[in-house]
Order: C-alpha cells, then sequence, then structure tokens
C-alpha cells in the first residue's frame, strides 16, 4: 500500500477516534451535572484515566481479530481508550489547580482571602483581550494578579513591647453592649482600641450577641495598659482574650465595631486588614463594565494594560429559571469566574502601565485598531459601524435601530462574524500567495500566521477558531502532505472539534460552539445522504420541490 493511502486510511480511524473524545467529553459533562452521578465523576476522575491507559494497552497485546469488514479489536479498545480519556479531560479541566484561583469558595467567601467577597476591594491586573466597546460602555477581560480585599477596614494586633502590661485572669457573668461587659467580682471593663454602636443604634444587638457568644459565663484574659487602666467612667480599658482569640479584634473584623482612635493607648497598633494577595498560576478572570464616566482613560482602555480597579467582586448571575440563559456558565466557559460593579468613576480604574502580553496578540489588536480608524475615516456612519463588525466583529458602534431592523428581517446573523468571513480572509490569501507564485509549504505557513492572526484579532469565538482550524488541518493535507481534498471536510472537522476542546472543554454545551459545529457536520453527513434520497426518488411532489 502506498504512503498516501495508508494515510489516508489511518486519517479515517483518527476521525472516529476524535468523535468518540468528544462524546467522552459529553459522557463527563453529564455525569457531573448529573445529581446522582456527581460524586462519583467528581471524586474517581482518575478512573476514566486509568480505564483509558488499560484500554490503550490492550489495544497493543491483543491480536488483530476483526468484529467487522476493517474493524478489529483494536480499533475497538483504541475507541473506548478515546472515550474515558474524553471523561478524564472534562473531569480534570474543572479541578483547580491553582490556590489562589477564583472559583476557590466557599459559603460566598474566597478561601484565600478572609473577607467576604461582597466587600470593597482592589484589584490590579491586566487586560487580557481587546476591550468590547459597546454604545453606552466598554467591557473588559481582567487576568488579576494582586488583590487587596477589604482596603477600608482595619484591624488591630497587640504590641507590649514598648509599655508594661498587667495581666489578669476574671469570670465574666454580664454583658453590657458591645463593648463592654462586668466580671464576677462586679468590675466593669471596656474594650480597649473599639467602639461597638450604642443600644438603639444599627447593629447594636448583633454587636452584644456577639460579645456574648464569645465571653459570657467563661474565663478571660485582661490585658491592660499598665499607665492607661481606667476611663472616665472607671471601667478597666483591656484587651481581651479567649484562648488564642483576641476578642477586640475579632468584633472589628466582623464590621461590628469601628476603631477607637486614643492617643493615650500604646499596646493596639491600628492597621489595615486585608494584606496584600498575589495570585499565582491559573486564576481566571474577572469581567468588569466600565461606563465612558471614567474621564479620559476610557478612549485609550487597551489590550495589555495593568490597571488598578476598586469594587466588589461579584458571582456572575445564574439562570433564573431553568429555561432561562445562565450567564454564570456563559462566562465559566470562557475562563470568567467574577465580574464588578460597573466602574463609574474615575477612581474606580486606574492606569498603572503595561502589564506582561503576549506580542503575537498584542500586534493582532494593534492592526484591528489601524482598520477600524480606516473605516471610521472613509466611511460614514452608521455604515463604518456595519462594516468594521462584519469584517474585524468589532460589536458596538451599530445603532440599536438598526440591529433591530436585521433581527426583524431574520438576517441578524450577518452582523456577526463567522466561517464565512474565515474563508473569505483563507481564500484572499491564497489568491495573494497564487499571484507570487510562492511555494506550496510557505503557503502554508503563511496562510496559517495570517488566519491565527485574524481569529485573534476578530475576538476568537468558536465559530471562527472552527473554520480557521478546518482551512489550516485541510492546507496541511493539501499543501505539505499532497493529498486529494475529496473527503477532507470529515477529517479537519473532526480534529477542529477535537483541538478547540482540548483546550477548552467547558466550551462543548456552549450555543456558539454547538450550533457552529452542527451546522458543517451536517453539510458534511447529512447533507449528501439528503441529496441522494431527493435525486433518486420518484415522488412527483419532492420533484417539482426540487425544479421550484
Amino acid at each position: 500500500m502506498r504512503y498516501k493511502e495508508k494515510i489516508v486510511k489511518l486519517l479515517n480511524q483518527l476521525v472516529v477516534i476524535c468523535w468518540f473524545f468528544v462524546l467522552g467529553i459529553g459522557i463527563g459533562i453529564i455525569g457531573y451535572s448529573n445529581n446522582i452521578t456527581n460524586v462519583f465523576f467528581d471524586n474517581y476522575k482518575f478512573v476514566f484515566l486509568i480505564a483509558s491507559i488499560f484500554f490503550i494497552i490492550l489495544s497493543f497485546i491483543v491480536p488483530k481479530i476483526e468484529l467487522l469488514p476493517n474493524f478489529s479489536f483494536k480499533n475497538l479498545f483504541i475507541l473506548f481508550s478515546s472515550l474515558f480519556f474524553g471523561t478524564f479531560w472534562y473531569l480534570k479541566s474543572l479541578q483547580i489547580t491553582s490556590p489562589t484561583h477564583l472559583l476557590a469558595q466557599e459559603n460566598g467567601r474566597y478561601k484565600f482571602i478572609d473577607t467576604d467577597i461582597s466587600q470593597t476591594t482592589i484589584i490590579y491586573g491586566t487586560i487580557a483581550t481587546d476591550p468590547d466597546v459597546r454604545e453606552d460602555a466598554t467591557n473588559i477581560i481582567i487576568k488579576p494578579h494582586i488583590i487587596i480585599p477589604s482596603p477600608d477596614k482595619y484591624t488591630i494586633s497587640l504590641d507590649t513591647s514598648n509599655t508594661k502590661v498587667i495581666i489578669e485572669k476574671e469570670f465574666v457573668v454580664r454583658v453590657i453592649d458591645g463593648d463592654t461587659f462586668e466580671t464576677k467580682n462586679g468590675q466593669k471593663v471596656r474594650l480597649l482600641g473599639v467602639n461597638a454602636p450604642e443600644i438603639g443604634q444599627p447593629k447594636a444587638d448583633e454587636a452584644t450577641e456577639f460579645l456574648k457568644q464569645k465571653v459570657l459565663n467563661k474565663e478571660v484574659e485582661l490585658i491592660v495598659q499598665e499607665d492607661y487602666i481606667f476611663d472616665i467612667y472607671d471601667r478597666i480599658l483591656a484587651v481581651v482574650k479567649v484562648g488564642d482569640e483576641i476578642v477586640n479584634k475579632e468584633l472589628l473584623e466582623k464590621g461590628l465595631a469601628e476603631f477607637y482612635d486614643d492617643p493615650n493607648v500604646k499596646i493596639v497598633k491600628k492597621q489595615k486588614y486585608g494584606d496584600k494577595i498575589e495570585l499565582k498560576g491559573d486564576t481566571g478572570f474577572i469581567r468588569a463594565k466600565v461606563s465612558p464616566t471614567i474621564g479620559d482613560y476610557y478612549l485609550n482602555i487597551s489590550y495589555g494594560d495593568y490597571v488598578k480597579i476598586v469594587s466588589p467582586l461579584l458571582l456572575p448571575k445564574k439562570a433564573t429559571n431553568p429555561a432561562g440563559f445562565d450567564y454564570r456558565k456563559y462566562l465559566n466557559a470562557r475562563g470568567i469566574y467574577a465580574v464588578t460593579k460597573t466602574l463609574r468613576n474615575p477612581e474606580d480604574i486606574e492606569y498603572q502601565g503595561v502589564g506582561k502580553v503576549s506580542s503575537v496578540i498584542k500586534f493582532a489588536f494593534w492592526l484591528r485598531k489601524k482598520i477600524l480608524l480606516t473605516i471610521r475615516k472613509t466611511v460614514p456612519y452608521p455604515q463604518s459601524a456595519f462594516l468594521a463588525g462584519v469584517t474585524i466583529g468589532t460589536r458596538g458602534g451599530v445603532p440599536q435601530k438598526i440591529k433591530e431592523q436585521f433581527q426583524a428581517t431574520g438576517v441578524a446573523h450577518v452582523l456577526a462574524l463567522s466561517g464565512l468571513h474565515t474563508s473569505f480572509i483563507a481564500a484572499l490569501m491564497l489568491i495573494v500567495c497564487n499571484i507570487f507564485r510562492i511555494k506550496s509549504y510557505l503557503r502554508f505557513i503563511l496562510t496559517s500566521i495570517g488566519l491565527t492572526i485574524f481569529v485573534i484579532m476578530t475576538g476568537a469565538s468558536p465559530a471562527t477558531i472552527r473554520a480557521a482550524t478546518m482551512f489550516i488541518i485541510g492546507l496541511f493535507l493539501y499543501d505539505v502532505l499532497k493529498l486529494p481534498l475529496s473527503n477532507s471536510a470529515r477529517v479537519t472537522i473532526a480534529v477542529a472539534a477535537v483541538g478547540i476542546l482540548l483546550f477548552n472543554p467547558k466550551l462543548l454545551p456552549d450555543a456558539s460552539f454547538v450550533l457552529s459545529f452542527m451546522a458543517v457536520w451536517s453539510l458534511i453527513y447529512v447533507g449528501p445522504v439528503v441529496d441522494k434520497i431527493l435525486l433518486n426518488s420518484n415522488s412527483k411532489v419532492i420533484h417539482q420541490f426540487i425544479t421550484f
């Protein structure tokens, strides 16, 4: 058998292996999302990897016994291996590898931050994609680098190095309010350095109840500054400890008291509550919506900017009903696990410099900006907004009225980039290469680079990635391996699906991924069958329909 025939045979086998890998990911998604099987799929993901390895080993050991024409036990075991590996690969993608990943949450808190995630937070990070400019705002995706939680909150620490202290142990019999209690010997004690709300004020009852839980009917340790024992009401001023816990500190950090600044106090030091936390490894992304009201920087927001954002970190909204759009799932499939409030003020977002960015991606976005400026200079509005949308994928700028007109006529898809646009770019590059008589292997390299830049430049949607990947694989088969293009679409779509899902298996249930691949899959596999049925049919109705 000639080498080309062997390659074609291997490619045909590869197609089936690829689809079994995709099927395996689908099984992983169904199993993990099912309440009955969730625990098994979550805790025993490596069982699927072991099964995959087991079947691949079996494929080398067993003799070549055919089950069907051109299909042996070896082929069957390879398919099982691919299936189990697909399931494992999806489950592995759900695993948090970084201790500072934005999915490391428990009961509304990040495990690596000792504050509620809804508290105001300072975020330092790099803008990781080209800003998505809309009519009323710009959406940016942030790769976080540093998080400073609760920058407006303070805590206290005990410091006895600069003054003498008295340490006593007393039994608490009564709690008067949120920062005062009475001991067994009748002495009233006031917590040093903190001021809880007075009775009748907001959170007063909560602070009092918290203090009761901590000290009532317990022996506590009082740490008193020797030269500042009593206040004007003859209450002992003390740092109170129960075991290893400092009650003053706990009350302040729970938001049930404020720091009380007294120049006579030496043993209590005020400090920022939130320590700087550096996020390392794969942490996930944060999405922020920026309003034009932030000022001059709004017009200069760019990919690669290192910015400071002041905002709470919020979880994306989930679907409100079973059939509704699940915004959280949509963002999570794209690696985005937190959102901010809308950034409206200049102090909400500040430019800090240039972050660490890819030179290839930076060039793609620079080229996108140049093309957009050229379109805007040469084509009047709103035609310029429409042209920018169908050429480089800018979704903002098209007036709402025009969008509604496209939706009403059923051609709204024209405003979105698709595989068709990618094919136009690929065809244009091939024409240029042919005009200059560029050799086939160099044509493949140049076209691949050009399509990669185009995909990045237009936002890397599943449809454009699928089309570019299929075209690059097809060109490799034709220009490099010198294989005929007949039936190559069966190979390219299968390999493209696996390539995308290896990078991000969470995309499989995504609507844009499914619609893009199913449309092409139907043309490849269902189209010829339908054609054959229609053309070979003797039905007059079908004949009239075809010739209509």
